[in-house]
């Protein structure tokens, strides 16, 4: 059994760790998914090769009110999930649930009148990811290594947000990169960059925050820490 501390009741950090970090990035996915498809909810008819949606827009605004509202509860459960709720770890399934159902639904609804899935494949990978190992922690032999109605305080909880954060932002600013496939129009034309100014320093400003946070969490901006690290180092030094 994986512990953490003193005892063998606390659970571990490293399995919720994991957890809260692949929920964080499947909830920003879910946000990114969102305002990437506004574009083709309200104005598919401006571009080229997209066409054959314009019937079906009700359909995509359908999507994107429902990734919206799953993506700003997700961050509410997130939250929830930190601070150790009650009812957190069962919210948490009903959003990824959700999520991948909503990813299904629209990865069918885009095979058939674009003959392409991509981007909402990664988003739908990412969540069944999550999906499966929230389901697996849920196991009564694994909870208690990770049993989220443990509240988070400390260091632990610095560690998984700025290690989200930083994964988010690479994962924001390369969106131009891994969704191009299904965003090029018969001209050329890559829809993204519709959205580049936002993804790019979005993208940039979380994984500064993401960097800065776990400095933060490391103790480096601890005066005293960094001084009685530094001061060790120099008796181990001075005994060499």
């Amino acid at each position: 059994m994986i512990t953490e501390g003193k005892g063998n009741n606390r659970p571990s950090r490293v399995l919720r760790g994991i957890a809260l970090t692949l929920m964080i990035i499947t909830v920003l996915l879910t946000i990114i998914g969102a305002v990437g498809t506004v574009c083709l909810a309200v104005g598919a008819e401006n571009y080229k090769g997209f066409e054959a949606l314009v019937p079906y827009k009700w359909l995509y605004k359908t999507f994107v009110f429902i990734k919206f509202a799953v993506g700003f509860w997700g961050f509410h459960v997130i939250y929830t999930l930190f601070k150790g709720r009650e009812k957190a770890y069962r919210n948490a399934l009903i959003v990824l649930t959700i999520g991948l159902l909503v990813a299904v639904a629209q990865m069918t609804t885009s095979h058939f009148l674009k003959g392409s899935t991509m981007p909402v494949d990664v988003r739908f990978y990412v969540t069944l990811v999550t999906l499966v190992i929230f389901l697996i922690i849920g196991h009564p032999s694994i909870w208690p290594k990770v049993d989220f109605k443990w509240s988070r305080k400390g260091g632990e909880k610095t560690t998984v947000a700025g290690t989200a954060m930083l994964l988010s932002g690479i994962i924001t600013v390369t969106t131009p990169i891994w969704a191009v496939a299904s965003h090029i129009t018969p001209d050329g034309y890559n829809l993204v960059n519709e959205l580049a100014f936002p993804l790019f320093y979005g993208g940039l400003s979380l994984i500064i925050l993401g960097i800065a946070t776990l400095l933060y969490a490391s103790g480096i901006f601890h005066k005293k820490e960094v001084l009685s690290e530094v001061d060790s180092i120099s008796q181990v030094s001075l005994k060499n």
